[in-house]
């Protein structure tokens, strides 16, 4: 009753927002689970090369955005770093802002390798970092 009652004390803006992030986070993992990867590669692509001239968001806006997108995903089963760093990629491109979706692995044994999906803006990871972060090779960076 009380989250409830904090929620109805938001301001429109917020409400609109988490509702948007809930639906978002749903929607990938949901598109994750069904779609086929050449699908999601594409939906990547596209997120990733705008035709629009994109700005970089403000840190209040990065965290009010990624906060509900965390929100979301702790609610939402098997949300993983790549459903949340695509549904944040979704939610500032829906407000024409920049961000950088990147991808790494990490050795975790002799022949096993550990996935990872984060978000920067101007070098600063903004969601996905994780203890030991500096582990994950970026995929597609020169090194």
């Amino acid at each position: 009753m009380y989250r409830l009652k904090k929620f109805a004390e938001l301001p429109k803006a917020e409400k609109t927002l988490s509702f948007k992030a809930f639906l978002i986070v749903g929607l990938v993992r949901t598109g994750l689970w069904l779609a086929p990867s050449r699908l999601v590669h594409k939906l990547i692509a596209a997120l990733g090369n705008p035709n629009n001239e994109l700005i970089y968001p403000k840190p209040d806006e990065i965290a009010a955005i990624v906060r509900w997108v965390r929100i979301a995903g702790k609610r939402i089963p098997r949300a993983s770093c790549l459903t949340q760093a695509i549904a944040v990629l979704i939610l500032f491109r829906l407000r024409r802002r920049f961000a950088d979706l990147k991808f790494g692995v990490a050795k975790t044994g002799p022949a096993d390798l550990e996935a990872h999906a984060w978000l920067e803006v101007n070098g600063k990871v903004i969601l996905g970092k994780v203890p030991g972060h500096g582990r994950y090779f970026p995929l597609g960076e020169k090194g």
